[in-house]
This record gives C-alpha cells, sequence and structure tokens, in this order.
C-alpha cells in the first residue's frame, strides 16, 4: 500500500477513543478493509468485532460500545499496520509443510509427513468432549500448531482437515467469540 494510504490510517488510528461515534469508526474500519489486496485475509479476520459494533447501531451518531475484542483488534491494527502492508496473508502454492488433522467426542489427533514421524494427539477433557464439532476441530488444529510450532516455524504449511467449516472461519473468520478466541 502506499505510505500515504498507511499514514492516513495511521493518523485515523490515534484518534480513538473511548467516545467516538460509529460513524468515526465504521471509517477507520472501511480504510483497513479497503487495503485488504495488500494485507490479504488478515484484513477480514482482525476487523470481525469491529463490524459487530458497527452492524448493532441504531444511528451513524450512536457511541460506539466498545467491546474488549474490539479494542483488542484496534490495538493490532496499530502495532502492526507498517509491517502487514504488502505480506499477503493467503494460501501459497509454495507450501513445504503438509499437515492432517481430525477431531472426535474424545480427542483429537495430527501429523505432518515432512517433519519425521511427528505425530501430536490428546484427549479432551469431559467439558471440552461437550463442545461443538466445529469448536474442537479448531481447537485439534490449535494444539496441533503448537505441538509443530519449532519444526515448523517460519515455513510455509498447507493444512488438511475434513470439516469444510473450520476451513471457512480460518480464512474468514467467525462471529462467535469462542471460535475468533481460536483464531
Amino acid at each position: 500500500m502506499p505510505e500515504q494510504r498507511i499514514y492516513k490510517l495511521q493518523e485515523s488510528l490515534r484518534k480513538v477513543s473511548p467516545s467516538m461515534t460509529v460513524r468515526q469508526l465504521a471509517s477507520i474500519v472501511g480504510q483497513i478493509v479497503s487495503m485488504s489486496l495488500g494485507l490479504g485475509s488478515v484484513a477480514r479476520l482482525m476487523t470481525q468485532s469491529l463490524y459487530i459494533i458497527i452492524n448493532c447501531r441504531t444511528t451513524w451518531n450512536d457511541k460506539v460500545v466498545w467491546t474488549e475484542e474490539a479494542w483488542a483488534e484496534m490495538k493490532f491494527w496499530e502495532i502492526n499496520i507498517e509491517s502487514l502492508n504488502g505480506k499477503e496473508m493467503r494460501y501459497s502454492a509454495g507450501a513445504v509443510r503438509l499437515v492432517y488433522s481430525d477431531a472426535s467426542d474424545t480427542g483429537y489427533g495430527g501429523y505432518t509427513v515432512d517433519v519425521g514421524p511427528r505425530i501430536a494427539q490428546g484427549q479432551w477433557s469431559e467439558s471440552e468432549s461437550q463442545a461443538s464439532s466445529t469448536w474442537r476441530e479448531l481447537e485439534a488444529i490449535n494444539r496441533i500448531l503448537q505441538a509443530y510450532s519449532k519444526p515448523m516455524k517460519g515455513e510455509t504449511v498447507k493444512w488438511l482437515t475434513d470439516n469444510q467449516n473450520v476451513v471457512r472461519i480460518i480464512e474468514h473468520g467467525s462471529r462467535k467469540p469462542g471460535y475468533r478466541r481460536l483464531l
């Protein structure tokens, strides 16, 4: 993105306050989303909570009712906008690691064929086993990714899962707070 657009967004982010209007918030979110070609899918993923606030408004002049998640997204943009510029976060065909994962009612497992014979697996707690299958699949990916973080650090990874809803959530985000925390 041109430096001028990044600078304009940074100026807007400096004006964020607890008393701003939904119209002002929508302007900032619009600036972020307008840069999605240069920022990649992170533009959509890291504005989910902000969109929820915008969509709950009665009028554009309503004061923003901030949530913890929305503040965290604003802080993310304030800290990361310069470093994300020009680094698209979409899948690249040049993946060098291939990971498979799956989750069931009782546990999860995953393996990678590129890092040697490594298998990551675990059991769910009683409360986790009662969670939705989508949550279990997302959490399985989260735990397996943590288990493989050292050997795959800095690598491009292609992840294979049998749950297409999980793929959609990872690519586009989710309105469910429990899912957003796993991203």
